[in-house]
């Protein structure tokens, strides 16, 4: 039971899935990939850049600038996030006044830093390494 939405990148398409049903709520975006749901919000990654999903499925910017394949958000508290890039940066994104920062970088080691999870009562983050074939973890202060 439930709705469950899922992106679909080389499709560049975002769908919903509710009661065995599959409905098309967006196309034609970049490659979207990260996809969540907070407070009631739908919010998705696509191409650098995080948006947020509006009832009359328009996309509004948050921010943009994130390069290296936004690929795993998680909501840390309030309207503070964390974005991975698949190339190998974390970032911390504020939505409410726009604003983003670098938090990780490991690019020139060359450890990807794909989809991310969280444990909310630690604030611990989890990051796949991918080739590296680690899962690193960071306490959020």
């Amino acid at each position: 039971k439930g709705i469950v939405y899922v992106t679909d990148s080389e499709g560049k398409k975002v769908f919903r899935f509710e009661n065995g049903k599959a409905e098309l709520l967006l196309e034609n975006l970049k490659g979207p990939n990260g996809i969540l749901t907070h407070d009631g919000v739908l919010y998705v990654l696509d191409a650098g850049g995080m948006y947020k999903i509006n009832e009359d499925k328009s996309l509004t910017r948050i921010i943009d600038g994130m390069e290296g394949g936004t690929d795993g958000i998680e909501n840390i508290g309030g309207s503070d996030f964390i974005v991975s890039c698949w190339e190998g940066a974390l970032w911390y994104v504020n939505a409410a006044d726009t604003t983003k920062q670098l938090m990780l970088d490991t690019r020139k080691e060359k450890r990807n830093t794909a989809d991310i999870g969280i444990d909310p009562a630690t604030k611990t983050i989890y990051v796949p390494t991918f080739w590296k074939n680690t899962v690193v973890a960071y306490e959020v202060k």
